[in-house]
């Protein structure tokens, strides 16, 4: 891939180039272990699932890697144990997995009136099956065409049962959002 960019010198090359050019130098010595510090900071989406990939299939290949990053999502994406610094203090560290059931608690469950929906009751039959399913559900926000609802991260085998009765629901939309380190640390 980089070969057409040979004659170019390295101050001329886009970001994603020059960011790609620097990981293939730093695997030119073959190492055990590379540091990469912010690999895919100010690279747009598609680049930075790129360098991703490029990540993943050296990691696969045995290479191991310690990313400096203040993307959670490129944390949880690439790694299998995260540490997060609060300056220079250590403040926790583990499996992705660990650090999100200690940290995590819950998901918000956006439903809206679809436009041009017919449905004046929509917020009381949703309530009526959430009250339904599960134990305890909290209303965050209602803007009047839409709600969100914070449920409990200890409910989460009851997702299904619920989801199942909303889509009973004439004229709703709804989507589920977890949390990822981001919102949670």
């Amino acid at each position: 891939e980089l070969l057409k960019e040979r004659s170019e010198t390295l101050g001329s090359l886009h970001l994603f180039v020059y960011r790609k050019v620097m990981f293939a130098l730093a695997l030119v010595h073959d190492p055990q272990l590379l540091i990469l510090d912010q690999p895919t900071l100010n690279l747009d989406l598609v680049s930075q699932r790129s360098i991703w990939q490029l990540i993943k299939r050296f990691h696969a290949r045995g290479k191991s890697f310690l990313i400096l990053s203040s993307n959670a999502s490129e944390a949880e994406e690439l790694s299998t144990r995260i540490g997060i610094l609060d300056g220079t203090r250590l403040v926790c560290k583990g499996p992705i997995d660990y650090l999100r059931k200690i940290y995590s608690v819950g998901y918000d469950l956006n439903i809206s009136l679809d436009e041009g929906s017919e449905n004046r009751e929509w917020k009381q039959q949703v309530m009526e099956c959430v009250n339904c399913v599960l134990q305890k559900a909290n209303l965050t926000n209602d803007t009047g065409s839409e709600i969100t609802l914070f449920l409990n991260h200890g409910e989460q085998d009851k997702f299904s049962n619920l989801f199942e009765r909303l889509e009973q629901i004439q004229g709703i939309s709804f989507t589920l959002h977890s949390y990822n380190l981001t919102q949670i640390i």
